[in-house]
């Protein structure tokens, strides 16, 4: 961001005024006042206020120096902010795929009213089966037949044929339920699978993501907190060297306006550990 250079070459060229003379535009004179700028937070008030006067300036420059360093602090610092917030903070990283893995979850709800479907079908057809295995049947002969009884053949009665054929095909659609029952929990297996693939791709775009906004918010901080501590030395000698030149007894020095961290998604130190793995060994989000 280099706000801290710009701050200084601004605050040279107002703190000491315009020239009154050619001579006065030297290169030994501009360096001198650089020095003294360079020199604001080390001097006292006094004496950097001495230091100004006797090199051109006067307390109205000097005012005026302390003044457009309190007004560029805040302009400083509320453009800096708009940098900062417009830093991705993470908080989309977890749409990723968003609709693929609806999709896949669709496929599993399907699958699995397949199977309930199945065992309602593997129900009913069970019942059917045992209904068919007790059903009677009917078979006529002579009871006044004087001839020695043999054991009688039904096979070939009507009534038993019926019901035989009507337990055959009870345990045959049974038997296709049952089969159906099968592939359709196949079906919920090889859906929950596909779903699990999506949703680990998923999960290493939303890492990814995560890592890279965390390295960027953590490297623009590590930028403002430089700055932000030159802003506090800087805001603090400029208000006492206006209550040096107010002569002011007690000097009350106003916070120093600083810029705010946005709220991450997700847990710093978490990416900060993790982050230093490939995408091929990309951890699982704790939603999946």
């Amino acid at each position: 961001m280099g706000l801290k250079v710009y701050l200084l070459i601004a605050l040279a060229v107002s703190c000491h005024g315009l020239p009154r003379t050619t001579e006065d535009v030297v290169p030994e004179r501009q360096t001198m006042l650089l020095q003294h700028t360079a020199a604001f937070t080390t001097m006292s008030p006094t004496a950097f206020i001495s230091a100004m006067t006797s090199s051109g300036g006067n307390e109205a420059t000097c005012r005026s120096f302390a003044d457009e360093t309190i007004k560029t602090i805040e302009k400083t610092v509320t453009s800096t902010q708009g940098e900062v917030d417009a830093i991705e903070t993470g908080h989309h990283c977890e749409e990723q795929m968003q609709d693929e893995k609806q999709a896949e979850k669709a496929k599993i709800a399907a699958a699995r009213l397949v199977v309930q479907n199945a065992k309602a079908d593997v129900a009913s057809k069970t019942i059917a089966k045992d209904t068919a295995a007790s059903a009677t049947y009917e078979v006529t002969f002579d009871l006044m037949s004087t001839s020695q009884p043999n054991c009688l053949d039904v096979s070939s009665e009507s009534s038993y044929l019926a019901v035989k054929n009507t337990h055959d095909t009870a345990i045959a659609e049974l038997e296709a339920a049952m089969t159906a029952l099968t592939a359709a929990e196949t079906g919920v297996t090889a859906a929950e699978k596909a779903f699990t693939i999506v949703a680990e791709e998923a999960s290493r775009l939303a890492w990814g993501c995560m890592c890279r906004i965390h390295k960027e918010q953590r490297d623009a901080w590590a930028e403002v907190s430089t700055a932000t501590a030159a802003h506090a030395a800087d805001w603090k000698s400029a208000h006492e060297v206006i209550c040096a030149l107010d002569k002011t007894a007690t000097c009350t020095v106003p916070s120093c306006p600083t810029v705010t961290q946005p709220t991450l998604a997700g847990n710093p130190d978490y990416y900060q550990k993790t982050c230093i793995k490939s995408n091929a060994q990309a951890p699982k989000f704790p939603y999946y």
